[in-house]
């Protein structure tokens, strides 16, 4: 928290991201929570206090600087934890959704610390679901169904080897190699949609 008045000031118009991986991933989930909690707490003192404070104007002007990066800062909060366990139980995990707009959990398909701690002790994750493969293949599920992730628990077996940072790193560099591969063969079937398109408008000619 000590930093936080720092980053405001110096960098108002950019975007605060919490991330980490395993144990650091639900650590980033519960300091965002924290964070989006404390500093929206402060922005309504602050606002509370220009209206009975009887300061210089130009430490009023001061101050509303400081509410108007606050702001900007809560707005763009974002969380990205690769491999995290559940941190909380449904009321916490609600809560979590609610505060944090954009919260996407990456997880390895086997990796077992993503299933721990179990459900049967009310621990439930929250974040928007994100599911990669290990080898590398490039396979991504955003979001996934209840039928998805029955099917991928049943033909996929729980390992701590798919729980490694190198796994991830192997399976999230698959999915922008395919995602680039598409790319470019969608830009190289619209360069000969177009050619195609050419020709045939300079054969109606006369």
């Amino acid at each position: 928290r000590e930093g936080k008045s720092v980053v405001l000031k110096e960098y108002p118009d950019h975007r605060l991201a919490f991330t980490g991986h395993s144990l650091g991933g639900a650590l980033a989930t519960i300091a965002a929570v924290d964070f989006k909690v404390h500093s929206a707490q402060r922005v309504e003192c602050f606002n509370h206090a220009q209206t009975l404070a009887d300061e210089s104007a130009r430490k009023t002007n001061r101050r509303r600087s400081w509410i108007a990066a606050t702001r900007n800062v809560l707005q763009q909060t974002e969380v990205c934890t690769f491999g995290a366990p559940r941190c909380g139980n449904k009321v916490w995990a609600q809560m979590a959704d609610g505060l944090l707009k954009e919260h996407y959990r990456v997880t390895v398909f086997g990796d077992i610390v993503t299933d721990i701690p179990p459900t049967r002790l009310k621990y439930r994750h929250c974040g928007l679901d994100v599911q990669i493969d290990h080898t590398g293949a490039g396979s991504i599920l955003v979001d996934p169904g209840f039928l998805d992730s029955l099917l991928r628990r049943k033909l996929t077996k729980l390992s701590v080897s798919k729980h490694a940072l190198s796994t991830y790193k192997r399976g999230l560099t698959g999915v922008r190699d395919s995602s680039l591969f598409l790319i470019q063969e969608q830009k190289e079937a619209q360069k000969l949609a177009e050619a195609e398109s050419g020709q045939m408008g300079g054969s109606r000619d006369p």
